[in-house]
């Protein structure tokens, strides 16, 4: 990547009619990055046709407003502080690229129908000052034109795109990255599976929705939410093999569809970016708007890559999941390699590339209790070939549900404890596996611990809390104000019970049920010594008795 020197900015009024005359602009990233103190740092991602007479790039400028001031507050965006450019047209190894990089203007082919040259500005915005309430403000950068071979409409029409960040909602919002480019050169009759890469540092949930591009309108029959030649034309219908139509998935964003003309569209998805607030209600924090521009180029022959199914994974909170991935390619010749967007924060990646023809990844992701949610995880992965003179390439995001724990509860009843409901179960007394208890109750006649597993109806595999069965008792409280100390012990046990009754019998038992201790106590000292000299070292369960209800704990004599 080449470094040039920074270009001053020159702040665009908004709506202004001023034009920088160029016919090369083909899309646009946005993305917001909070440095704390209500400043963020804005990257400005703007991509251009390169080839074929395309005027070089200048940089108008930011706008920024605040729709919630009625636009009264506009900020002075200024210079930004470091700008790259580099040519990412999806070439293979061995092919030239088409962009000269002093931002010159190349030759496009048949098969290369543009080059591709990636624009990166990054500014430093303070949002706060005098309009400390404002809260939605909308960032855009304008330059006249798109490029002039666009052939479904908008060609050398105004280019402008549109961003919001809620800085009143989420102060320290970091906005969603993509890190696939919006620019793609396809073949006409290739499925195309194309997902963003979105990354969200924050872990904001993520919608998406198709919206009219800026700066004109498409001709007929093109729209939209059709944007280019579909097979089974506008008939979006992923349940078909192959699928007919052009299709958007709102919630990963995946894009399928089958090209079927040589031509050159534009579209826009607005990528909305939500976050719970205190009372659990899911608010919009930001809104980011991402101009696209697919190509579809005459077939070259070239069996894009896959990516194999499945695309969705179940994992209980607190396990570990592993899956591998594997690609595929109907090209002999090619051979693929396999890259995901680091889309789960603490998973690790490993693949193979270069080692085989047909790579495979590998991720690993531990999971803590805290990660279980209702929304799934996702990331993307991407496969690229090595075809020439342009790589084939397919992404597609995969998911990962993580589910809550619902740890199962015993209860007593009629001799028998009873598990709340799951799909298999497995009785453990003192620790030990009970040989055939697996049912949801069992019958109890020995002093002990007791607990179960179980597997819940979402395929966890939980365990219950200890529960102490005493015979006799029919009604145990886990009391909080009772405290017996010190556990385990040695020769004494204090009982210290604010809240008992005047009167507290006492009951030691041993493993086997049997009394090896009992006492009544008068409780209005509040802290009562419980002599344990004659007793063996081991685990006894002590019974505590009073006015109010009975409490059992287990202790341990060393």
């Amino acid at each position: 990547m080449k470094k040039i020197t920074p270009v001053l900015a020159i702040l665009v009024l908004l709506f202004s009619t001023a034009k920088v005359k160029a016919t090369h602009v083909m899309g646009l990233d946005m993305q917001w990055k909070s440095l704390g103190n209500d400043t963020f740092n804005i990257t400005v991602v703007v991509y251009r046709r390169c080839t074929d007479g395309a005027a070089s790039m200048s940089n108008p400028g930011l706008t920024i407003t605040s729709d919630s001031c009625a636009n009264s507050y506009l900020i002075n965006a200024g210079s930004p502080y470091s700008y790259t450019v580099e040519d990412i047209t999806p070439t293979c190894g061995t092919q030239t690229k088409p962009c000269p990089m002093s931002g010159g203007t190349g030759t496009s082919s048949t098969q290369i129908p543009s080059g591709i040259e990636k624009h990166v500005w990054n500014y430093k915005i303070f949002f706060g000052g005098s309009y400390t309430n404002c809260c939605w403000y909308k960032i855009r950068w304008q330059l006249c034109c798109r490029n002039s071979n666009i052939t479904t409409g908008y060609a050398d029409g105004d280019f402008y795109s549109d961003s919001w960040l809620n800085r009143c909602v989420a102060r320290g919002d970091h906005g969603p990255e993509f890190k696939n480019p919006p620019i793609e050169i396809r073949s006409v009759g290739q499925d195309v599976i194309y997902n963003h890469g979105v990354v969200d540092e924050d872990g904001d949930s993520i919608s998406y929705m198709m919206v009219p591009p800026s700066g004109g309108a498409y001709t007929s029959p093109y729209s939209y939410n059709y944007p280019l030649t579909c097979l089974g034309g506008n008939n979006p219908n992923i349940l078909v093999n192959p699928a007919t139509g052009f299709n958007l998935n709102p919630i990963n964003g995946d894009l399928l569809f089958r090209p079927m003309q040589v031509q050159i569209t534009v579209l826009k998805l607005m990528v909305t970016e939500w976050r719970k607030d205190s009372l659990g209600i899911y608010r919009v924090i930001g809104k980011t708007a991402r101009d696209m521009q697919f190509c579809i180029a005459p077939y070259s022959g070239n069996h894009l890559p896959v990516l194999l199914s499945p695309f969705s994974y179940d994992v209980c909170a607190g396990e570990q999941i592993c899956f591998q991935i594997n690609t595929n390619d109907n090209n002999a010749t090619d051979s693929v390699k396999i890259y995901w967007n680091n889309g789960i924060s603490g998973a690790s990646w490993t693949t193979n590339n270069d080692s085989v023809r047909l790579s495979k990844g590998t991720i690993c992701w531990t999971t803590n209790l805290p990660d279980a949610r209702s929304l799934p995880y996702s990331f993307s992965a991407m496969a690229i070939d090595n075809h020439c003179p342009l790589v084939g390439k397919s992404s597609h995001s995969f998911f990962i549900n993580v589910k809550p724990p619902v740890k199962p509860v015993i209860t007593y009843k009629n001799g028998y404890l009873i598990s709340t409901a799951g799909t298999t179960y497995q009785w453990y007394f003192n620790d030990s596996i009970i040989n055939g208890a697996t049912q949801q109750s069992i019958q109890v006649t020995k002093n002990g611990f007791y607990k179960v597993k179980i597997t819940t109806a979402g395929g966890c595999l939980m365990e219950s809390d200890s529960f102490t069965f005493t015979v006799g008792i029919r009604k145990t409280n886990r009391r909080t104000d009772i405290k017996i100390t010190p556990n385990p012990f040695h020769e004494q046990i204090i009982i210290n019970t604010p809240n008992a009754g005047k009167q507290l019998d006492i009951k030691m038992f041993d493993l086997q049920g049997r009394m090896v201790l009992k006492q009544t106590i008068d409780n209005t000292a509040l802290i009562n010594n419980i002599n344990t000299i004659g007793l063996a070292p081991g685990v006894y369960f002590l019974e505590l008795l009073d006015d109010k209800d009975t409490v059992i704990v287990k202790v341990e004599k060393l």
